[in-house]
């Protein structure tokens, strides 16, 4: 953990000095780019959140100044990272009192995750509820994922509402119909054995 955390700050430092040029895909930035993204699935908290900082600061770098991979392709990676690896309640979870986690953690941490998916929603618009909805239907019969994907389109439904292209507020309503004929019906999601 403690060479996770070294490289996660190293890259949040990079990042933050020159944003732009770590942008640019020059030299090793890409790979730097890639690690980032796997350390935000670290199930350490505090280098998940690190690594969630880098994000930011990529986030407020121009489009037009950045790798074709840091326009859209790695956050399709991110989106998927958040909603099924830091999103869930941890495995087997019944209820706090028996849960290793502390609660009130556990939802400071959804709180960032929220606006790592808003980044993300930015970046990828109405594709970002498009990929949440394809991850719901390939997330199986664990209750923990499927309550995590569906709180991340949650985090990002109020910047869906605001697209303003017609092509975007078209992809959004057809994400939608999906997940409700998918997903209305009884049994469609899997039960929680907190609502059992």
């Amino acid at each position: 953990d403690a060479f996770c955390e070294g490289l996660a700050l190293l890259a949040r430092a990079l990042v933050q000095r020159n944003a732009t040029l770590m942008c640019s895909g020059r030299g090793s930035t890409l790979q730097l780019a890639n690690l980032s993204l796997e350390m935000v699935g670290h199930p350490h908290k505090g280098i998940s959140e690190t690594a969630m900082e880098y994000w930011d600061e990529v986030e407020l770098v121009e489009m037009t100044d950045r790798h074709d991979s840091l326009r859209g392709p790695i956050f399709h990676l991110l989106i998927e990272v958040l909603a099924t690896r830091c999103a869930p309640y941890p495995q087997g979870f019944t209820e706090w009192d028996d849960c290793e986690e502390d609660e009130e953690d556990f939802h400071m941490f959804r709180r960032r995750i929220d606006e790592a998916l808003l980044n993300c929603c930015v970046c990828l618009r109405a594709e970002a509820l498009d990929i949440l909805c394809r991850l719901l239907s390939a997330s199986g019969s664990k209750w923990e994922i499927v309550e995590g994907i569906l709180y991340s389109i949650s985090c990002i439904g109020g910047e869906l509402v605001t697209l303003d292209q017609t092509e975007h507020r078209q992809r959004v309503c057809a994400s939608v119909s999906q997940l409700l004929s998918n997903y209305i019906l009884p049994d469609a999601i899997p039960v929680s054995p907190m609502s059992a």
